[in-house]
C-alpha cells in the first residue's frame, strides 16, 4: 500500500476544472495527493494558463519527472505581471474566490537581499489587490545548506524575509502567515502565497517553541511562520493549512539519524495542532489530512511511507527535497477541514 493515492473522483473533479478537453483530463488525472488547494503532476504543459500552478523542481517520488503543484482555485483565473525598481518580476494567477502569486526573484546579489525585495514586492502587491491577508507562503531556495556571506543561506533568506515584513508593518510573531522553506533545483530564490480578503487565524503548537521565539543558535534572525494557519470560510466548515512540520520540540531537532522516528514526532506535533485547531469542535484526525511529504533521501521513503500508511494517512505526495535543517530528514505539510461546532 502507497501513501500516494490518485483520487478516483479526479476526471470529474479537478482535471474537468483544469483540462480544457477530454484528453487533457485524462492526461491530468495523473495528479495525485488531491488536497483542498489542488494536487502534484508530474508535469504541466506550457499552455495551462487556464489554471494555477507552480513548477517545484522537485522529484515526485515513485515518477521518473519533476512536480508541479496543480491548484484547485474558484475560477474564472487571469494572468497578471508586474516589475519592480529593485528588479523584481512578479508573475500572479488570481481566482475569483481566492488568490495564488507566484514571484521569482530576478535581483542579483546576497539572498537576504533578494528575499527582502522579492517579500516587499509580494506583500505590496497583495494589499493593493483586494486580497490582503496572506495566509500560507511556500519560499523554494536552491542549495539551501550552503554558505553565504560566512552565514548558511537558509539564514540569510530569514534575515530578508523578516525584514521586509517589519518595514510593512506585517505580523512577525504572533499572527504571522503559515509557510514552509525547502531547498530545490533551481538557483532563483521562488516564493508563492496564497492570500484572502479576511485573516486567517494563527495556531501554534504548544510542543514547540514558536518558530519567531527560536534561538539565536538557529541564526540571528528567527524564521517569521505560524505552526498552521485557520481560514474561516462560510460553508460550515474551516480550511486548516498546516505549515512545513519536522521533528522539532522546544526548538530542538529530535532522532538524528532516524527516519522513521522523525516522522513519528512530525506526526505527534501535526495531532498537537490538530487538537489546537479543533478545540471546541469535532476533532479531526491525521487520516483525514492530505498533502505533501518532503524526504531528504529517496532510500528512506519505504520507512516513511510505512509510519504514514500506518496513521491511515493515505492522501500525501512525496517529494525529494532538502529540509530547513541539516539534520532533518522529513518535513511533512497538509491541509484538512475543520467543522464548524454545533
Amino acid at each position: 500500500m502507497s501513501a500516494i493515492a490518485t483520487p478516483t473522483a479526479l476526471t470529474s473533479g479537478l482535471a474537468f476544472l483544469l483540462a480544457p478537453t477530454p484528453a487533457e483530463a485524462e492526461r491530468r488525472a495523473q495528479v495525485v495527493g488531491l488536497t483542498p488547494l489542488g494536487g502534484l503532476s508530474p508535469s504541466v504543459p506550457a499552455d495551462a494558463g487556464s489554471a494555477p500552478w507552480l513548477p517545484l523542481n522537485m522529484p515526485l517520488l515513485g515518477s521518473s519527472e519533476l512536480a508541479s503543484q496543480l491548484w484547485c482555485l474558484p475560477g474564472p483565473v487571469s494572468a497578471w505581471q508586474h516589475s519592480t525598481d529593485t528588479g523584481v518580476h512578479l508573475h500572479a494567477r488570481v481566482a475569483r474566490d481566492a488568490q495564488f502569486l507566484l514571484a521569482e526573484s530576478r535581483v542579483d546579489g546576497p539572498l537576504a537581499t533578494q528575499a527582502r525585495h522579492l517579500y516587499t514586492a509580494v506583500l505590496g502587491a497583495l494589499r493593493g489587490s483586494g486580497h490582503p491577508h496572506p495566509i500560507r507562503f511556500w519560499n523554494y531556495l536552491a542549495d539551501i545548506h550552503g554558505t553565504e556571506d560566512g552565514e548558511e543561506r537558509y539564514r540569510r533568506f530569514n534575515q530578508g524575509r523578516r525584514e521586509a515584513m517589519q518595514a510593512l508593518g506585517c505580523a512577525i510573531t504572533e499572527g504571522a502567515p503559515a509557510a514552509c522553506a525547502l531547498g530545490n533545483r533551481e538557483g532563483r530564490l521562488r516564493v508563492a502565497v496564497l492570500s484572502g480578503a479576511q485573516a486567517p487565524r494563527a495556531i501554534e503548537n504548544p510542543r514547540q517553541v514558536s518558530a519567531y521565539h527560536y534561538p539565536a543558535q538557529y541564526g540571528r534572525t528567527p524564521p517569521v511562520f505560524s505552526r498552521a494557519a485557520l481560514l474561516p470560510l462560510p460553508f460550515g466548515r474551516d480550511l486548516l493549512l498546516i505549515s512545513g512540520t519536522a521533528s522539532i520540540v522546544g526548538h530542538q531537532s529530535l532522532h538524528e539519524g532516524d527516519v522513521q522516528a522523525q516522522t513519528e514526532e512530525a506526526l505527534r506535533n501535526i495531532e498537537a495542532l490538530l487538537a489546537q485547531a479543533c478545540a471546541g469542535r469535532p476533532a479531526l484526525s491525521l487520516s483525514e489530512l492530505s498533502g505533501r511529504v518532503y524526504v531528504r533521501h529517496p532510500a528512506d521513503v519505504p520507512r516513511v511511507l510505512d509510519r504514514l500508511v500506518a496513521r491511515g494517512m493515505t492522501g500525501f505526495s512525496v517529494l525529494q527535497a532538502e529540509v530547513c535543517r541539516r539534520e532533518l530528514l522529513v518535513e511533512i505539510e497538509a491541509e484538512g477541514w475543520v467543522t464548524h461546532a454545533g
